[in-house]
């Protein structure tokens, strides 16, 4: 691109990245995280724009808003370049610099964090530090929180979009991992339900945890959050599918353990599936679990506004080897993006 492409001054922030495939992954993601924080909060106008890419730093030399991220792999900055980031920066008092990479003792990387307003991100990022990056806007870009909708429950909750929450704690899977696990994506959106955002979330990462480990390394698990109007007195009903290989665990080991507590001596991931499904039955919603075709797995969670009918087997209080299960630690996540 070129520097007239950016948008113009009054526009809100911009976030520039350099080349390479770690300013293009951050960027993406700080979009979404962005999007995500101004959707909650109801501030939308603080969206950055873009994210643009700056082949060769000279382009700063050109017009930019006052107010924005420069993203940039101090591997592809050219020593000689490094006046014009600077010259940038000190114009411009609003713009932050984050330098991406492995090793912030490398003699570019530590070229980049001593200017000003610089800071150094590792690699791979972590999800809660990246959600700090997120500063408050300005008061005069503030958007006003819209009244809510006269038709919400008497709970009182807003609509939570499922596709959007399913897409959020994907990121922060693929931000927490190390590479042994790649998503594919799918959501209709305007998928909204009544209920409170946390424990969805929380159980969301569980069941993700568990397709994570059943599928073992190098292997692509598909997502998608779609309608399922055929649950009876349930029209908003949502379905949300995990499709993985599996491996390590049969079938009907994955499938028993999703309703009945396995043995103490089975494999840890087949706990961690009964713990998912008993937080599922608690949220009043169900997990299954289907076999469509050889040597892969699909969990299926179902959830609407009111609650679903739960399994038998979760409808009495947990026993003591359950209680104790739950303190059993989840697998470790793993990265696309490492």
């Amino acid at each position: 691109m070129t520097t007239g492409e950016v948008s113009p001054p009054g526009m809100g922030p911009v976030l520039l990245r350099g080349p390479g495939e770690r300013p293009e992954e951050l960027a993406c993601v700080l979009i979404a995280l962005a999007r995500l924080d101004a959707e909650r909060r109801g501030r939308e106008a603080w969206v950055p724009s873009g994210p643009h890419l700056m082949v060769d730093l000279e382009e700063l030399l050109g017009s930019f808003p006052d107010w924005g991220w420069l993203l940039l792999d101090p591997d592809r900055v050219p020593a000689e370049d490094i006046g014009f980031l600077r010259r940038f920066l000190e114009r411009r008092p609003r713009w932050q610099l984050l330098v991406l990479g492995a090793d912030e003792r490398d003699p570019g990387a530590r070229a980049l964090i001593s200017l000003p307003r610089a800071q150094w991100v590792p690699w791979p990022p972590d999800l809660e530090e990246l959600r700090a990056l997120l500063p408050p806007p300005p008061a005069s870009e503030r958007v006003p929180r819209p009244p809510e909708p006269a038709s919400l429950p008497a709970a009182g909750l807003p609509p939570l979009d499922v596709g959007r929450l399913l897409e959020e704690r994907l990121t922060a899977a693929a931000l927490q991992s190390r590479g042994k696990a790649r998503y594919l994506f799918s959501s209709e959106r305007d998928l909204p339900l009544a209920r409170p955002r946390e424990p969805l979330a929380t159980t969301l990462d569980r069941i993700l945890a568990v397709a994570r480990t059943v599928a073992g390394e190098r292997t692509v698990i598909s997502a998608q959050a779609v309608p399922h109007p055929g649950l009876p007195g349930a029209p908003d009903a949502v379905q949300v599918r995990l499709d993985f290989p599996l491996s390590g665990v049969s079938a009907e080991a994955l499938a028993r353990s999703l309703g009945t507590e396995p043995e103490q001596r089975s494999p840890a991931v087949l706990h961690e599936a009964f713990l998912a499904a008993r937080r599922t039955a608690e949220l009043g919603a169900r997990l299954e679990a289907h076999f469509e075709r050889p040597g892969r797995a699909v969990l299926c969670l179902l959830l609407a506004s009111q609650p679903l009918p739960t399994p038998g087997s979760f409808q009495q209080p947990p026993g003591p080897s359950a209680a104790a299960a739950d303190g059993l630690r989840e697998p470790r996540p793993e990265d696309p993006f490492a």
